[in-house]
């Protein structure tokens, strides 16, 4: 059975992830919008970019701050090293 890109976005709304969850969310507001004639159809297609556009911003953002915990946990493995060399 096929579901409609509707359905399938109301799906993504129960994604355990919430940058999919909420991002669907944000897309289902602006569809109901446009269909009761709040946003031109320009408008509604940039906002959906946009929705996807903060998606990616996001994900970016949680790699760097994954990334700089990372490097905080090794730093913090080396300082064992450290202590035991002065033992």
């Amino acid at each position: 059975m096929d579901m409609s890109a509707i359905e399938q976005v109301q799906e993504l709304t129960k994604s355990p992830v919430s940058l999919i969850s909420e991002a669907a969310t944000k897309a289902l507001a602006l569809n109901q919008d446009f269909v009761n004639g709040k946003l031109a159809a320009d408008e509604y297609n940039e906002l959906l970019e946009d929705v996807v556009k903060l998606d990616d911003i996001n994900r970016q953002m949680e790699a760097v701050e994954t990334e700089r915990m990372i490097v905080k946990a090794y730093n913090t493995i080396l300082t064992l090293k450290t202590i035991a060399s002065l033992i």
